[in-house]
């Protein structure tokens, strides 16, 4: 993401926030293992850091939270933007970050609000289905990006 290494997000969710910074990439959990845990991952999966932070995310209000990179220091943090930091990890092999994906858990409702950056190259939605659900889909929720707010839309 062009001349700039933070994003700021407004998320209403019960558990399983998902950020994924595109590049090779690192991912950012929130309110995983049912809203217990924060955690930072590498793309192929291995967390990297991973701390408690019972109750972090809200199933009925917005609420606001930054994700950094600067000079390969990965951080999220809660409320005032770039402080409070909730969880910090160095990486010893910094990779550049060029777009994010946005998500939540199987099975778990969000809504996302980000800022509109003329420095962000995109932003992609991500569908995560494992093979066992996939008999019980009544119906499909994509994101989709209109003035820094994504909304679920639902596809039968």
């Amino acid at each position: 993401m062009a001349n700039r290494e933070y994003i700021y997000l407004r998320i209403r969710a019960c558990y399983g926030a998902r950020i994924r910074l595109d590049g090779p990439g690192y991912v950012v959990e929130i309110g995983m293992n049912d809203n217990e845990r924060i955690a930072i991952r590498l793309a192929n999966e291995t967390i990297v850091k991973s701390v408690e932070s019972p109750g972090i995310l809200s199933c009925r209000h917005l609420r606001f939270y930054w994700i950094s990179w600067f000079s390969g220091v990965v951080e999220m943090g809660r409320d005032a933007p770039l402080e409070n930091v909730l969880i910090s990890w160095t990486d010893p092999a910094p990779m550049s970050v060029t777009g994010f994906s946005l998500a939540t858990e199987t099975g778990a409702e969000g809504e996302w609000q980000t800022e509109q950056h003329p420095g962000i190259d995109y932003w992609r939605p991500e569908i995560f289905i494992s093979a066992s659900d996939l008999y019980r889909i009544r119906s499909l929720s994509l994101l989709c990006y209109h003035k820094s707010t994504i909304k679920c839309v639902s596809l039968y």
